[in-house]
């Protein structure tokens, strides 16, 4: 079946194979091939809102996990405590990362790892699970022309071309493939409840898919 949706004022017809493909939209963009992602309003972006325990510290985001846990990583408890004390506020996020002072390297190098930890905890509910599940084989993709690390380095007007070619590392897709592949057997089946999950919660309105 073809469902229209828009996305950031751009018209797509989308070819659902599935009807539980449907609740993403119409916050990403789906094909036979991928699901691509921008707003915050997406259950696969950093900055959707949503409370799960990471650290068994309770968060509010997977952006908020991130600045948090990349802090612990190079040491720099103090800015810990300020990421954990930000309520759900994406550019106060963004500023205390920047804070953050420690070995470069050892981020690159541990970056990845430390994204898989926080979406396993995310995805560690039947609501989100059914929604990461329901991508099935496809690409997952951060669509974002601003960011070339944990995103495609691509905007969604343009995935369709490049969605296969593109020059990010695209490092959040990555990570929720990882995620979505691990345990894949033991995750909830589809049923009426889950079909009725609220993916439309969000965070700020402000999009916080910003480079780490």
């Amino acid at each position: 079946m073809i469902y229209p949706s828009t996305i950031g004022g751009i018209n797509m017809k989308i070819n659902l194979e599935t009807e539980e493909l449907k609740p993403l939209l119409p916050h990403c963009k789906v094909t036979d091939d991928y699901v691509a992602f921008f707003s915050a309003k997406s259950v696969f972006s950093n900055g959707y809102g949503c409370e799960f325990n990471y650290d068994d510290k309770g968060v509010h985001s997977v952006q908020q996990a991130l600045v948090y846990g990349k802090a612990l990583l190079l040491g720099d408890y103090s800015i810990a405590e300020k990421v954990l004390d930000t309520k759900n506020t994406p550019m106060a996020y963004h500023n205390l990362n920047k804070q953050i002072n420690g070995d470069v390297n050892l981020w690159e190098n541990y970056r990845s790892r430390v994204m898989i930890s926080i979406l396993d905890d995310k995805f560690n509910d039947s609501e989100r699970l059914y929604l990461l599940k329901a991508t099935g084989n496809r690409k997952l993709l951060l669509a974002s022309p601003y960011d070339s690390i944990w995103g495609i380095g691509a905007g969604l007007s343009k995935v369709d071309t490049v969605w296969d070619s593109y020059t990010g590392k695209n490092l959040l897709g990555e990570s929720l493939m990882k995620v979505r592949n691990n345990n894949y057997k033991s995750w909830p089946v589809f049923t009426a409840q889950t079909q009725e999950a609220d993916i439309y919660s969000t965070s700020a309105s402000y999009a916080s898919l910003l480079s780490y």
